[in-house]
């Protein structure tokens, strides 16, 4: 039930993050919205950083487990495609995490991530995570936007 719990929190997280201003949504919109009692909240989660990073965790594990273990065998190009597969399914949360300044979110997980899988499993993994937060960040949602001032429906250009 904890599990569901936390899914519900941060799917609704999610919502309304996609409606709302990240200052503007509270701890009781989000139970609302999750429909789960404030203890729950604080029980699963200090803060909505936390329901970020558990977003990050929970996309991670549904990775692996749909991707299966990455090993000396496992083929780059294979492993970079279902990178992209996911990155494409998460679109709209990560873009919601764009427009409102919480991108640095997904770069400090990657970053936690690299650092984990160096220390656990080595040269391999630490090689492949690099290479797809290298590709990660030339996707259009990881560049900084382009100022008001400097965008081309105001270029004098």
């Amino acid at each position: 039930m904890e599990t569901h719990s936390k899914d519900y929190i941060i799917d609704g997280f999610f919502a309304l993050l996609k409606e709302h201003d990240f200052y503007a949504i509270d701890v009781t919109k989000i139970c609302k919205k999750a429909g789960v009692s404030r203890a729950t909240f604080y029980r699963l989660f200090q803060s909505k950083e936390d329901i970020i990073k558990a977003y990050f965790a929970r996309s991670e594990l549904e990775f692996l487990l749909t991707r299966g273990p990455i090993t000396p065998f496992s083929s780059i190009k294979e492993f970079i495609y279902s990178c992209f597969e996911k990155l494409a399914k998460e679109k709209d949360n990560l873009l919601a995490l764009y427009h409102q300044n919480l991108i640095h979110y997904l770069f400090a997980s990657l970053n936690e991530g690299v650092e984990r899988d160096f220390a656990e499993h080595g040269v391999l993994t630490f090689i492949l995570r690099k290479t797809v937060m290298a590709a990660s960040s030339l996707l259009p949602f990881a560049r900084p936007p382009i100022p008001k001032r400097l965008s081309r429906s105001t270029s004098p250009l």
